[in-house]
């Protein structure tokens, strides 16, 4: 897999947070200071904008501790622009859960902007309203993914740093950990990922609470081809603590 074909698969879902043409693996040489690569790195990740309009359909799969499963529709559309850039996930009425629709608005040197709206039964989102850093560590139409999740709202922290290179899914990666010094009740406290060292982008990440114990895991799952490109079909979170899994796969035959 080159690597702006595997940028493609974190464009498409990690919120749209890598170009199709960028050079992070540079962030964190051999040598460097921790926590001077790991504000390099972080900031190369949130600073990065995609290279062009995109658009997908797809499902979220959530299976619940006791068995109970439900599937339920979503779009993510991804829109360029100077000085702003948005992805927009929109999910249908399905299963008794009502419509949602998530805009994260992402501007270089500025934090995310979210915004969100939920449907009554039967209807249809209306005007979505901007959220405080509290609110948004909320699930995405009852699903393991909360809002936060979906904006990689833990590149955005201020302490960043490299704690060690080592192998994941057979590819070399920088190990690079997030604190959050001020955590909302329900929020993460730290943040784990791994970095692939030749491309910059993440294939799995772990998130830990205030006493420091996991509680989220998320991993990249299926790739497939579209047009002779690699990109991601499926990624996968788990809540630890609830033992409840979330999968979000696209239909790249649908765009």
């Amino acid at each position: 897999m080159n690597r702006p074909a595997f940028i493609s698969l974190a464009i498409l879902v990690f919120g749209a947070t890598l170009p199709a043409q960028t050079d992070l693996a540079t962030a964190g040489p051999p040598g460097v200071d921790p926590v001077a690569g790991g504000q390099a790195l972080a900031e190369k990740l949130r600073s990065s904008a995609p290279a062009e309009d995109a658009e997908f359909s797809g499902m979220l799969n959530i299976r619940r501790r006791d068995g109970q499963s439900s599937a339920i529709p979503v779009t993510c559309k991804i829109t360029t622009g100077q000085p702003s850039w948005q992805v927009v996930y929109e999910t249908r009425n399905a299963g008794g859960t009502a419509a949602e629709k998530l805009v994260i608005v992402h501007k270089a040197g500025q934090p995310n902007e979210y915004l969100h709206a939920r449907a009554a039964a039967g209807e249809a989102p209306g005007p979505p309203a901007r959220l405080g850093p509290e609110q948004i560590a909320t699930p995405l139409a009852g699903s393991d993914f909360w809002l936060m999740d979906l904006g990689l709202e833990f590149f955005h922290w201020p302490r960043q740093r490299i704690v060690k290179t080592e192998m994941r899914k057979s590819r070399s990666c920088d190990v690079l950990e997030s604190i959050n010094p001020h955590p909302a009740p329900r929020g993460y406290a730290r943040v784990v990922s791994w970095l692939d060292k030749e491309t910059g982008g993440p294939i799995m990440a772990e998130a830990y609470d205030q006493q420091n114990k996991l509680v989220k895991e998320f991993s990249l799952g299926k790739v497939g081809k579209v047009d002779g490109q690699w990109q991601l079909k499926k990624m996968e979170i788990r809540d630890v603590k609830s033992n409840s899994r979330t999968t979000l796969e696209f239909d790249l035959d649908k765009k």
